[in-house]
């Protein structure tokens, strides 16, 4: 499993995006406007970081698919994150909480193998999700993502103060995504750094496919290659959602 984490980490999208192209792209994604694009997350953090600075036209737009402009960063968050919608059941797995259903559009697989009432997917995603924590923070020295616990009540920040993980059916060719939310503590500071005080960190959340089916790898390749890949992301905006792009 090492080598995927750091083909994935090496292999992270290097182009720059502006606004409007980002705006149209991640208003076909979520209307399920068909696509060869396998990664939306530069497209959510350039929204993030310049959605403010847009036209009426796209504002509302970009309102149609669940997204605020009551923040410094434009997302689809606040009040109800958009991705909650739908899943019912959680569980907490080290700084990890994930968000799923068993019923309705959004439900896993409910196999349950060994019979523990925690269906096979789920275990898969957190043995996955735990591996990657363990690989970058541990053994590779990264700081863990900040935390959204000091989010006002009138906040979604998913119950608690874990790192967020939305498991739900998501637009078209596109294994998962990360959405960036907030200015950390409300004024860029990760408060997981011991060492330094950050000016533009970015608490942020993740969203998965509720399966994998179709795609190229057999599923839990999927799982392993969008684990890696996107919580890197979560991982840079702790240190900086204004680094340059190339570097995302």
């Amino acid at each position: 499993m090492r080598s995927f984490i750091l083909i994935f980490i090496l292999s992270i999208d290097l182009s720059a995006q502006n606004v409007k192209q980002s705006i149209e792209t991640v208003f076909n994604a979520f209307t399920d406007v068909k696509t060869n694009n396998h990664h939306l997350t530069p497209y959510l953090l350039e929204i993030a970081k310049n959605g403010q600075n847009i036209d009426y036209d796209d504002k509302k737009k970009l309102e149609e698919v669940g997204f605020n402009f009551n923040s410094q960063l434009v997302t689809r968050g606040g009040a109800k994150r958009s991705e909650s919608a739908g899943l019912d059941k959680f569980i907490d797995s080290g700084h990890f909480r994930l968000h799923y259903t068993t019923s309705g559009f959004h439900a896993i697989d409910t196999k349950d193998q060994n019979n523990n009432l925690l269906p096979d997917y789920i275990e898969s995603v957190i043995e996955i999700f735990d591996y990657v924590s363990n690989r970058l923070h541990d053994q590779m020295g990264y700081t863990k993502p900040p935390g959204d616990g000091y989010y006002s009540t009138s906040r979604d920040k998913g119950g608690s103060d874990h790192y967020d993980i939305y498991i739900r059916s998501i637009p078209s060719k596109y294994y998962g995504y990360v959405q960036p939310e907030e200015y950390a503590q409300g004024k860029g500071d990760n408060e997981k750094s011991e060492s330094r005080v950050e000016k533009n960190a970015f608490t942020s959340y993740m969203a998965i496919r509720n399966n994998y089916k179709n795609f190229v790898l057999e599923e839990l390749e999927n799982i392993k290659v969008t684990a890696a890949h996107e919580y890197y992301h979560a991982i840079q905006f702790g240190y900086d959602g204004w680094e340059k792009p190339w570097l995302l």
